[in-house]
């Protein structure tokens, strides 16, 4: 160390014996295992320049896992970076200068590897052990820089690193075991009866599930026949009273029936009114108006079916309320056939709570059970509800995922909170109490089944 030391100007080696002890300071200092790993990965370039650090955990003959990158809080385990220079790391572990302080050498590795080289990495990279002893290796900091490692660095760099291994070796989870191991063992006996004991507590199976709020028994607004949609004449959510025009169907056809009904109308009756003056003088006539009577009154019911048809033409609202309507535009000329819902009439006061539960998630929901909602407007502020149904059959959702149609009425501290239409959240709905174990283990369980088949 002296004599690598010594060629250096007096300076230069001041600075370098003052970097390397404030950092060995530093790192014995650490309190945690995470601000070991930054320390290491970016302060040892106070001491030799680098523009990339990797650190590996694992001892020899275990999967080199890459823990800590510098200038990164978290390691991408799916990087294509990452997943190179691990395998680097594996091949080069195998090898035997895997515990010496060296220059990576694609002679190493293998010829796929060293294609790839070129890609990930096409500087020098120092391969730094980091060798506690009988402690055993730590694991392994790479460093990589365009320009060449000189001999000094690498041995400061190797003296380092046996500072790095006995910091890390501290933070290892081995060394507890053989510490207090009658305590210990005494320890683990005593938490294995009490997570026995917590797994036979009684606890409410529960499920989350997205909810809407929704009217509740919406006054439907439905064509009154087959037809083609002229105007609709709310806006949505509009306020709207009885007899408020809301819809006007296409009405030019009906107009024209009408006014052919009433032509046929007219002339049924002229008919009848000349075949009753002549027929005083002629029998023949007098014979024809119990016909005409019948034709007449024939014409009169088509006059007044066009009548009401083109009547029909126009919806007006039942009740008061607000009108529910989705993208009122591109109603305007589309078909429609008898029975058709156009809009819906709810009352701003009456509303329910409507859950779509997963068929994957769904426990039993009976009428009665509880419900907690949390609304996106409020996630702070839960509410309660009741479960009043639940369908027997999943049906798709708008994402077309199956799920049952769950719907809960608020409970009445909760009516003096304005809820809108359409407001969402999420809902914990509450079933039957099981054990904790059960409720823990519910989905591995059912999956075990499936998969054994009993």
């Amino acid at each position: 160390m002296l004599t690598i030391i010594g060629i250096m100007k007096s300076d230069d080696t001041d600075n370098i014996f003052s970097e390397l002890l404030s950092l060995e300071k530093a790192v014995r200092e650490a309190q945690t295992l995470l601000e070991v790993t930054y320390l290491i990965t970016n302060d040892t370039q106070k001491l030799a320049p680098y523009t990339r650090a990797v650190l590996f955990q694992g001892s020899i003959g275990e999967r080199q896992k890459v823990i800590r990158l510098s200038h990164l809080s978290v390691v991408d385990r799916t990087a294509p970076f990452v997943t190179w220079i691990e395998a680097v790391a594996m091949q080069v572990t195998a090898g035997e200068l895997a515990d010496q302080t060296h220059l990576l050498d694609p002679e190493e590795i293998t010829s796929e590897l060293r294609r790839d080289w070129v890609e990930f990495s096409q500087q020098q990279l120092l391969w730094i052990p980091l060798g506690a002893g009988w402690r055993g290796r730590q694991g392994v900091l790479v460093l990589e820089r365009e320009q060449p490692w000189q001999p000094h660095e690498q041995g400061l760099l190797s003296h380092l690193a046996g500072s790095y291994a006995m910091t890390l070796h501290s933070f290892s989870p081995k060394l507890s075991m053989f510490k207090n191991t009658g305590l210990l063992r005494w320890g683990w006996w005593g938490l294995s009866i009490i997570l026995i004991v917590v797994m036979f507590m009684p606890v409410r199976l529960s499920v989350l599930s997205p909810a809407e709020i929704t009217p509740f028994q919406p006054h439907p607004v439905t064509a009154p026949m087959d037809g083609v949609v002229a105007e609709i004449e709310v806006t949505p959510n509009q306020l709207v009273g009885p007899e408020t025009l809301l819809v006007t169907m296409e009405s030019s056809e009906l107009a024209s029936a009408l006014e052919l009904a009433l032509r046929s109308l007219n002339v049924a009756q002229a008919k009848l009114h000349q075949a009753r003056q002549v027929g005083f003088s002629d029998v023949r006539k007098q014979a024809e108006v119990a016909g005409l009577k019948a034709e007449l009154k024939l014409r009169k019911s088509e006059w007044e079916y066009a009548k009401e048809r083109l009547q029909r033409s126009q919806l007006t609202a039942p009740i008061s309320g607000i009108a529910i309507v989705d993208q009122p535009h591109e109603w305007k000329g589309r078909p429609v056939s008898v029975g058709e819902r156009i809009m819906q009439i709810a009352d701003p006061k009456s509303v329910e709570l409507t859950m779509q539960v997963g068929v994957h998630d769904a426990i039993s929901l009976e009428p009665g059970g509880e419900v907690k909602v949390f609304l996106d407007i409020e996630p702070l502020t839960p509410l309660s509800a009741t479960i009043i149904h639940a369908s027997y059959e999943p049906q798709l959702t708008v994402a077309q995922i199956p799920a049952y149609r769950v719907t809960a009425r608020f409970n009445k501290q909760n009516l003096e909170i304005p809820l809108r239409f359409g407001l969402r959240g999420i809902a914990k709905s509450y079933g039957q109490e099981v054990s904790l174990f059960y409720y823990l283990f519910r989905r591995p369980i059912t999956t075990v089944r499936q998969w054994l088949g009993w």
